[in-house]
């Protein structure tokens, strides 16, 4: 069942890390529940549309490549015959040992290399933000003249967030990253303790009501950022992993990757989802 609402984010994050809890009730499910589940979830034709193909191994489909095989082999041999396939045995013999000598030095330094001026890279343009000076800034690539002015004429300093920003364009690109990086500095020993286990749960926790919506428990959480994201992680540090600190180990680090059309919702479940919890 979905979690409760009123529930505060310690007493939501202790149900749902309680997995022998969860096992146990699993266990009392009667077998109709789990016919009714695999009904409703996975049979379906109406919640679960599917092609299912079958396929089955022939025993007399192998009987006849076996069978076609030894047949083709033997038409060999007798058209070749016994001096033919030797010949065919040292000329395979032949080419494979040529086939395994190293190229030569001379060989291999007698092609150009490439000119490094002319080598197409990724054309990024970037824009620096800072929230608290209210000010926008070039920082390279064609196109952040256009963003900057985009941003200035979409977004008055004095309604900036008071943060650092930065946006990177790349023309074309079909996939949108937002990401949002927090530091730890003001994070208690206590709240570190219990930090790997909040970054577990990060994107499934319940919402309580804000501006960005009304409360949400944790499946309707869970639904929504699974609805608009490609990929979504949190990690210490940028792209850290479970056992170990990303870059900027003082950082604590969320993403989320949504499709092009979805950059605009994007933004708005970020702070939610660090809030929310």
């Amino acid at each position: 069942p979905d979690a409760d609402p009123a529930l505060t984010p310690g007493t939501a994050l202790r149900r749902r890390l309680d997995k022998p809890a969860t096992y146990q009730t699993l266990l009392e499910w009667p077998a109709s529940r789990w016919a009714e589940l695999c009904k409703r979830w996975l049979l379906n034709p109406e919640s679960n549309p599917r092609v299912t193909v079958i396929g089955k191994p022939s025993k007399a489909c192998g009987e006849k490549i076996q069978e076609e095989d030894a047949t083709r082999i033997k038409a060999q041999k007798e058209k070749l015959g016994k001096k033919g396939c030797e010949e065919a045995g040292q000329a395979v013999s032949k080419a494979e040992e040529e086939n395994d000598v190293d190229t030569p030095d001379e060989v291999a330094q007698s092609f150009e290399l490439p000119d490094v001026s002319k080598i197409t890279l990724i054309d990024v343009s970037s824009v620096a933000v800072d929230g608290l000076a209210g000010t926008f800034k070039e920082v390279f690539g064609k196109d952040a003249g256009s963003i900057k002015s985009s941003l200035e004429s979409g977004c008055p300093a004095a309604d900036l967030p008071r943060a650092s920003m930065q946006f990177d364009h790349v023309a074309g690109a079909q996939f949108v990253d937002c990401q949002l990086m927090l530091p730890l500095d003001g994070v208690s020993q206590e709240q570190l303790a219990v930090l790997p286990l909040w970054i577990d749960v990060a994107f499934s926790l319940p919402l309580s009501a804000s501006d960005a919506g009304p409360a949400m428990g944790y499946e309707a959480t869970v639904n929504a950022i699974d609805n608009i994201s490609v990929d979504k992680g949190c990690s210490v540090g940028y792209e850290g992993g479970g056992f170990n600190a990303g870059s900027a180990p003082n950082m604590l680090f969320f993403k989320l990757r949504v499709e092009r059309a979805s950059y605009a919702q994007a933004p708005l479940w970020l702070p939610p989802a660090v809030g929310g919890g």
